[in-house]
């Protein structure tokens, strides 16, 4: 399916790998565009957060609207489809399509061995989402706003695989790379898909400035040093959009500068707070604002409760508290600080490293580590699995 807008030419190529795929193995193939769709409730909902200074993700609106909305009712109204197959690395336990437990995946049968109150988390009625088996490509973060009810008759049939074969796993351990190459499909050594499907090769800052209003030409940008507030440095929104589009945590490109400066706030639409150095207190917070949460089961659980959460894709988990807040919402309080928190953002909350519950949209962070006059702790929590900045 094209589920992407038209600045983006990458599904053409999807589209002729698919369908040398289906000849090669002999299944019959269809074409067709979700380009409305996708641009009514995904791309024009992800500029307008962009251009409110937030951090959203199109991916998780992009699985609750497109592949699992409008993909699905189209399989049915169209072809009297009833399954839908797709290529996540997650896993579902659907209680209502299995009669004995042995059908139950062997990690989720432990933690229930384990933990039997977890039992009373888990839907009688739908789907409950789990995590990939290959923790390094685990996609239930980007199903963490999809119902229970819309994963019904989903099939993850990668889920229980891992992407490359690993050196530490016993041979009978599979990867899909290497079933791609016993059954000789044409795309096998093809590579992972990486970034936002619509933005493609370019830069996102000057990506974004194609479809949002620019500041007027005499406007001036200002980089604010949060430490002392001075100004470190001034530029033209229009030749840089990347500083004017930049995302908390997210280094600013300083010209001349003897050291890396790092994004804090965007408290207009031309100014950056920034400080200096990766691991800055200013960066961290142990605490955040969601004013709703999505729980894939549809029922809220029992609050306050301690959970596991992420605020990006493969994040490792970090324990946490969720809470009602008495003004509405809720509030989430880590363990660990975690690094650049920003509104639009997804926090995606899990059990036992397995079961993803659901997730929300942050609202705010809580105060930062440097607002609050706190040291650093000396063990900090990676901002994401490639955070080489971290000795874990």
């Amino acid at each position: 399916t094209e589920d992407t807008t038209a600045p983006s030419k990458c599904w053409e190529q999807d589209w002729k790998d698919a369908k040398l795929v289906a000849d090669h193995i002999g299944i019959p193939i269809v074409h067709t565009s979700f380009q409305s769709d996708y641009w009514n409730s995904v791309f024009e909902p992800y500029m307008e957060q962009i251009s409110q200074h937030r951090t959203p993700n199109p991916d998780v609106d992009c699985n609750r609207y497109i592949k699992f909305g409008v993909l699905k009712e189209f399989l049915w109204s169209k072809h009297q489809i009833t399954t839908l197959a797709t290529g996540h690395y997650a896993r579902l336990w659907d209680p209502t399509t299995t009669t004995t437990t042995s059908d139950m995946p062997e990690d989720l049968q432990h933690v229930l061995d384990q933990d039997s109150s977890i039992e009373s988390y888990l839907s009688k009625t739908t789907p409950t989402l789990l995590s990939g088996k290959d923790k390094s490509k685990d996609q239930s973060y980007f199903l963490s706003g999809v119902s229970g009810e819309a994963l019904r008759n989903v099939l993850f049939p990668l889920g229980d695989y891992l992407k490359q074969p690993k050196e530490d796993e016993s041979t009978s351990a599979i990867s899909v790379r290497q079933l791609a190459l016993e059954a000789q499909l044409p795309n096998a050594l093809k590579r992972d898909s990486m970034g936002i499907c619509f933005v493609g090769k370019r830069k996102h800052g000057e990506f974004v400035q194609d479809f949002l209003v620019p500041p007027p030409p005499t406007t001036v940008g200002q980089c604010i040093n949060v430490e002392d507030g001075s100004i470190l440095t001034t530029f033209d929104p229009r030749k840089q959009p990347s500083l004017l589009y930049a995302t908390v945590g997210q280094g600013a490109k300083i010209g001349g500068a003897s050291q890396k400066w790092f994004v804090v706030d965007k408290p207009n639409a031309t100014t950056l707070l920034v400080c200096p150095g990766t691991h800055h207190p200013a960066l961290y917070s142990d605490s955040f604002y969601v004013d709703h949460i999505h729980w894939i089961s549809g029922t809220e659980p029992r609050l306050p409760m301690p959970a596991q959460c992420r605020i990006r894709h493969l994040q490792p988990l970090v324990d946490c508290e969720i809470h009602r807040r008495a003004e509405g919402g809720y509030e989430v309080v880590t363990s660990r600080p975690l690094r650049g928190i920003a509104s639009g953002q997804v926090c995606g909350i899990y059990l036992h490293d397995l079961i993803c519950l659901g997730g929300g949209t942050i609202t705010q962070r809580g105060p930062s580590y440097m607002e609050l006059q706190k040291s650093l702790p000396s063990l900090l929590h990676p901002a994401g699995s490639n955070d080489l900045s971290i000795k874990q």
